[in-house]
């Protein structure tokens, strides 16, 4: 079996430049919720110096002096994206594996000319939904991850690196540092350095005895990875989720509760609806909120949890549920620029065993309603009071691109 690992280069900036060619070789970040830090650059905006996740605050006299173009995160755009070119892969494979938003695993006939085709998936990806990807393949997993982050960094490669039977491998594996590899992460790779391995070939010549004694059989499994023996499927039916959490930063801070109150509601109801859409209920429920953490003022963060009478995914008893574990953490004293709600403990719609003392369940007729024309008319069209009329509050999105593929009405004028 082969493995193919394609993954979109830069992918929140490669969608914001889809409709915006002009941005194509010029430097362009985009920033978290709330336009916090950066999480996306494109190339030219790497040579900078900027990094990953470096607060936009810190960069702003340089986005300034190299005219960088900035965006706020547009995230139902970039699902939109996501979902189109994770469907196209399809028709390059039956086997598919969505690993993350910009990442997918798939399979690729081993008897084919396995750079033609990755080049043909990078191409059609290219032409059908204007977004650069990097290919790497392998007769891993592991290795398709590193092959494809060596596909990302090598120009000669053109975007596809092939691994298997391929007498660079070696080479490849010394370029790739212990902590970089998949499955290992800072901590791990630390520890390893510490000992002398340094990158992913000293990694595959270490002691197997050694490497279970120290670390754990998860460890062995990527060494034995690294050396071309599978150890993982692919994952074509991902595992349900164990939790559903809607979290935002606001500006400016909140204060009162009463605000509060609406911006929790919100988060409440969002994290509802992404629970019917998943098909699942939620036996427990979890509401924060916390202070600036980088301002010079008193901080705080008050959390709290609650087991639900039964399992559910109604809007109005997640509401309810929120609001009483806020009327607990609130203090009055200080102001709030982040909250967050999260489901937890789910079990699949309509499986759960009822109560012998709860009252019986009512049907929830409503929700399904909203969710429906809340997705045809645009999110926000149609909310319950609880989550307030006006707009006291917002997220700072200064540099939000218009939601083309997701609202008619952000479509651009032809003239």
């Amino acid at each position: 079996m082969v493995f193919a690992l394609v993954d979109c280069n830069n992918f929140f900036v490669s969608c914001e430049r889809v409709f915006r060619p002009d941005l194509a070789t010029k430097p362009v970040i985009v920033l978290s919720n709330n336009d916090g830090c950066v999480i996306s650059r494109s190339n030219e905006a790497k040579a900078l110096g900027i990094g990953m996740g470096q607060p936009f605050f810190q960069i702003k006299g340089l986005v300034k002096e190299h005219d960088v173009t900035v965006f706020s995160s547009n995230f139902q755009l970039y699902g939109d994206f996501s979902h189109r070119v994770m469907q196209h892969l399809h028709d390059f494979s039956p086997h598919v594996e969505v690993y993350s938003i910009d990442e997918a695993f798939l399979t690729i006939d081993p008897h084919v000319d396995l750079i033609k085709a990755g080049q043909q998936i990078r191409q059609a990806i290219g032409q059908q939904q204007k977004i650069p990807v990097s290919i790497g393949i392998a007769s891993t997993k592991t290795l398709a991850k590193l092959a494809a982050e060596l596909a990302k960094k090598s120009k000669k490669a053109n975007g596809v690196v092939n691994l298997v039977d391929s007498p660079h491998l070696i080479e490849a594996l010394k370029r790739v540092p212990v902590q970089d590899v998949w499955g290992v992460g800072r901590k791990i790779g630390h520890t390893l350095r510490h000992k002398g391995i340094l990158t992913a070939y000293d990694l595959t010549q270490a002691n197997d005895d050694w490497l279970k004694k120290e670390f754990s059989v998860v460890l062995l499994r990527t060494v034995a990875e690294l050396r071309g023996i599978p150890c993982l499927e692919l994952d074509e039916v991902p595992e349900p989720r164990k939790s559903v959490m809607t979290s935002r930063s606001v500006n400016p801070v909140v204060d009162d509760l009463a605000t509060l109150k609406e911006l929790v509601a919100g988060y409440a109801s969002r994290t509802a609806e992404k629970l019917r859409d998943d098909r699942m209920e939620a036996k427990g429920l979890s509401v924060f909120i916390r202070t600036p953490r980088f301002r010079d003022v008193p901080q705080y963060y008050g959390a709290d949890t609650v087991e639900l009478p039964a399992a559910t995914a109604k809007t109005t008893d997640l509401i309810q549920a929120a609001h009483r574990l806020l009327d607990r953490i609130y203090k009055p004293e200080y102001g709030y620029y982040q909250a967050g709600v999260m489901a937890f403990d789910l079990t699949p719609a309509g499986s759960h065993q009822g109560s012998l003392f709860a009252p019986p369940a009512q049907d929830d007729t409503l929700s399904p309603v909203l969710d429906v024309l809340n997705r045809h008319y645009g999110d926000g069209t149609l909310k319950y009071l609880a989550e307030g009329l006006g707009s006291r509050w917002r997220a700072k999105q200064d540099s939000r691109s218009p939601r083309y593929t997701t609202r008619w009405d952000e479509l651009p004028t032809v003239t």
